[in-house]
């Protein structure tokens, strides 16, 4: 496979997850503006209660919803780049269905690269804040670089465990 038709592969296969979380935060969004109104209007609570109970019970299934959208995403982008066939929204479905059984797996998984970009992210706003020498510009990217690779790794490797 070329080069060039990966990579468009891997583009179509991010816009229709990005297409599918900005759904996701539009339907937060809406039932955040809708639901405390509604709430309101029938006199069951506050405008401000209202709100915070609807974020407590919409926001749970929107970080579980959302979690799951980025293991499934991730699982997507790699079977997009091995798979010939498959991209898009089409890959996304295909990885949803391979990890059937490992989804806890996947998102200890997600959560673990994701720890290692926020301590590397904490690093550098650390550094930022008390001023950084020249040679630490490097280290920091290279570190990011690494966590990234890494993660990329994590990603294969998963995918080719759930390969039937």
């Amino acid at each position: 496979m070329r080069s060039g038709l990966a990579w468009v592969k891997l583009l179509h296969t991010s816009f229709w997850e990005f297409l599918i979380v900005l759904c996701l935060f539009g339907a937060l969004v809406a039932g955040l503006v809708t639901l405390p109104k509604m709430l309101y209007a029938c006199g069951i609570c506050s405008r401000v209660l209202g709100f915070w109970g609807v974020l407590g019970f919409l926001g749970i299934p929107f970080c579980v919803a959302f979690a799951n959208l980025m293991v499934v995403g991730n699982l997507a982008k790699v079977l997009s780049v091995l798979e010939s066939e498959s991209y898009g929204f089409e890959s996304l479905m295909k990885a949803k269905r391979l990890m059937e059984g490992r989804r806890q797996a996947a998102l200890v998984m997600a959560l673990l690269s994701n720890i290692g970009f926020r301590l590397v992210e904490c690093l550098f706003e650390f550094r930022m804040c008390k001023g950084m020498s020249l040679w630490e510009v490097p280290m920091l990217v290279s570190m990011y670089s690494l966590v990234l690779v890494l993660d990329t790794v994590m990603n294969v490797v998963f995918y080719y465990v759930c390969k039937p």
